[in-house]
């Protein structure tokens, strides 16, 4: 059997009845200044590659985006010369930023094959050569 106490019992509770002094301390309450807004950025529209319809068999892409070359910084020389038999040479600052490059290789898996250090030293004397006849 169903309980009528129940839905009884769930009317509204007896809550005292709101003055007219504190409906108007909550009304200056809500009525609060502007506060100033914060600049939003427009956000992107997002890229839902996943939505699109499959493409062809075969095709892999159908646009390409691209943002330009990059380029690295222009070399400054550090000015540390080179031992070449025990001497102290000077380098041009083309021969020193090919000799700093190959610097970074000596402790790599790169100078276990020997034809790396050959192709290096091949290009590095071309360089050597022609700032030699140049000068």
């Amino acid at each position: 059997g169903g309980n009528d106490d129940d839905t009884a019992g769930a009317k509204k509770k007896n809550t005292p009845k709101e003055t007219t002094a504190t409906k108007k301390a909550t009304k200056k309450k809500t009525e609060a200044p502007p506060k100033k807004k914060k600049k939003v950025e427009p956000e992107l529209p997002v890229f839902k590659w996943w939505e699109l319809p499959p493409l062809p068999p075969g095709k892999k892409w159908v646009t390409l985006e691209h943002a330009g070359p990059t380029f690295p910084p222009v070399y400054k020389s550090h000015g540390v010369r080179m031992l070449y038999d025990g001497k102290p040479v000077t380098l041009s600052v083309a021969a020193e930023e090919a000799a700093t490059d190959f610097s970074k290789y000596l402790d790599s898996p790169h100078m276990e094959k020997p034809q790396f250090s050959t192709n290096f030293f091949k290009d590095f004397r071309k360089l050597l050569k022609a700032e030699a006849d140049d000068g």
